[in-house]
């Protein structure tokens, strides 16, 4: 494992340990950015934490977080990174949430992972070496069709205007998979496509932060990522279909006919 692999596993239990002490402490405060967009000061503290530790490590590189700020590059080294991904689940005490940091050289995913601290699941991959869950090796499913397949989704916050296409996005899954599933964590969704759990992944108006270190894992488990017309994915895309690879032509042809 390099450097910055070893540093990404670090800060992810560190601000694995924040979220955590935040769900079992008594019902905090919490401030809307949206009508269903929240923010607590666990989201705060986390991303406080992930920015001072890459700051010292890393003197120099740039850093891009779900409420710090900072700007999408493909130049140099860029830490993108979710404090606490599935913010309205830890308000709620629902333990399906987890904190996502990954390194970009360039633009190119060098080192990434995921940590969901209750069920103590920490997914790490380095580009060219495999994606590991708690250092056991994972990969993606083998199933090959849509009708034994687990599809996950999830749901953008600003809905005005996307109802009728996430309706159509559904009613075409229930015509051809096996369940649905609405999770609440991007980024913890993407490791569970990796590791099997589930087989195809669609999400709309999804940020760079929801996905870096998730698509990062999820190819090195042998998955395929794209955009929802199946043209190369884009951290900036703002759109995501992920799959075991074997479902992916069928998840673009099937669940999303006539969406977009």
């Amino acid at each position: 494992m390099n450097d910055i692999a070893h540093e990404v596993e670090v800060i992810l239990r560190g601000a694995g340990e924040i979220l955590h002490e935040g769900y079992l402490a008594e019902a905090g405060s919490w401030t809307n950015k949206g009508r269903v967009d929240l923010v607590t000061e666990w989201d705060m503290k986390s991303e406080r934490y992930i920015r001072e530790t890459i700051s010292n490590r890393f003197p120099g590189h740039a850093i891009l977080g779900e409420e710090g700020g900072g700007a999408l590059s493909s130049e140099g080294y860029l830490w993108v990174v979710d404090p606490l991904d599935g913010t309205t689940n830890f308000v709620h005490k629902l333990p399906y949430f987890s904190v996502a940091v990954a390194c970009l050289k360039d633009g190119v995913p060098l080192a990434g992972g995921v940590f969901a601290p209750v069920f103590n699941k920490l997914f790490l991959a380095e580009r060219g070496q495999g994606a590991v869950c708690n250092q056991q090796k994972i990969r993606v499913s083998s199933v090959d069709t849509l009708e034994e397949a687990l599809f996950v989704t999830g749901f953008p916050y600003e809905r005005e205007g996307r109802i009728p296409m996430l309706q159509r996005m559904i009613g075409n899954a229930l015509g051809h998979v096996q369940g649905i599933r609405r999770m609440g964590s991007a980024a913890l969704d993407l490791c569970h496509v990796a590791s099997g759990l589930f087989d195809v992944y669609i999400e709309f108006e999804i940020k760079p932060w929801d996905m870096a270190a998730g698509v990062l894992v999820l190819e090195e488990a042998g998955g395929k990522v794209s955009r929802c017309d199946g043209s190369p994915l884009l951290l900036d895309g703002r759109q995501i279909v992920a799959s075991n690879g074997i479902l992916h032509d069928p998840a673009l042809r099937n669940i999303l006919d006539g969406v977009l």
